[in-house]
Parts: C-alpha cells; sequence; structure tokens
C-alpha cells in the first residue's frame, strides 16, 4: 500500500496471521519480474494518477501463466452516465480520480500485454448515508449530493438506478472483477 494508516489497519486487523506488508507505489512495485503467480488490486484503482502504468506493473510482477486481477467500483459504459457519476464520486471523496468504466479496465489489462480472462459485474443497492459516511463528506457536500442523486432518477442519468427504499435514498454500487492471464 502507498499509505502507512492502511498499513496499520492491516498489521491489526492481520496480526495473528503476520503477513508480509510493504510500503510501495503501484507504479514502481518494488518486486523482480515475475514473482508471483497472482496480483490483484482491489478497491484502489479509482484513485491512481496513472492506472495503466500500475496495471503494467502488475503485469510485469507476474509469472507466464500466472494472472491479474483487478476488482473495483465501475461506472456506466454510457460516457454521459459516467461523467455524472465520476462528479459524484470525487465530491464525494476528492482523493478519487476516476471510476472507470468495466471495458476500460479489461483495455488496461490488454495494453498491459495479458489476455483477458473472466469479467462480472456484481452489483448491491447501497444506502446513499453508508455512501457518504466512508467518504467522510461535510454536511454540506452530502446535502448536494443527495440533491444530485435524487435528480439523476430522472432517466438515470448516473448509470446508478437511484432509488428510495423504505423512505432512505439507495443506489446500485456496481463492482467490476477483471482477470488478465500472463
Amino acid at each position: 500500500d502507498y499509505t502507512p494508516a492502511m498499513l496499520a489497519e492491516a498489521r491489526r486487523l492481520l496480526g495473528r496471521y503476520r503477513p508480509t506488508l510493504l510500503l510501495g507505489d503501484a507504479e514502481r512495485l518494488p518486486f523482480r519480474d515475475g514473482s508471483f503467480d497472482l496480483v490483484a488490486c482491489r478497491a484502489s484503482i479509482h484513485h491512481f494518477l496513472h492506472p495503466q502504468q500500475a496495471v503494467a506493473e502488475m503485469a510485469r510482477v507476474c509469472r507466464r501463466g500466472g494472472r491479474v486481477l483487478l476488482v473495483d467500483v465501475i461506472s456506466s459504459e454510457d460516457d454521459a452516465r459516467s461523467e455524472l457519476h465520476n462528479l459524484m464520486g470525487r465530491l464525494r471523496d476528492p482523493t478519487e480520480v476516476r471510476q472507470w468504466k468495466l471495458s476500460e479496465l479489461q483495455s488496461m489489462l490488454e495494453r498491459a500485454g495479458l489476455s483477458l480472462g473472466e469479467s462480472r459485474v456484481h452489483t448491491h443497492l447501497m444506502p446513499f448515508d453508508e455512501w457518504i459516511s466512508l467518504g467522510e463528506t461535510d454536511p454540506e457536500t452530502a446535502a448536494r449530493l443527495r440533491e444530485m442523486m435524487i435528480a439523476s432518477m430522472d432517466g438515470d442519468r448516473a448509470g446508478l438506478s437511484p432509488r428510495f427504499v423504505d423512505g432512505e435514498l439507495h443506489f446500485l454500487w456496481r463492482t467490476g472483477l477483471v482477470l488478465g492471464w500472463r
């Protein structure tokens, strides 16, 4: 991980397993070529400034016959919907760079010289308030985002299928899983 606080949390959660955790940059992985059978990146690529470089590094450290797995939130394949989804995501969490389309994640693997394997999309109904709390969003921005989410209902303009469930605002959170073979 690139963030010392995340490594400290991982050590706390996994302490009894005594994992080897390293502070490092995804764009310059501190490992030899072909070091791993499986290289996975989960819930991070939407924060990377240069995701293609990071995926190329993942491919580099993956051995021949190994796999690279990307798992992350995805946006709509429709450009306008993706743009609005990304605007809302960056307002909620300014550390987000871009929530990629599934096809873009697949393309990143291919451009890194990997053969595409299985791709899946998982959805779950995300409570709006839970989403806001994950981003530690200030109340003023949270109110603005709520208005944007409700306004996007007409025509599903952000590709999030927002709805009210028992009086609470929810939307569909889509996670893409994309596998590449080296």
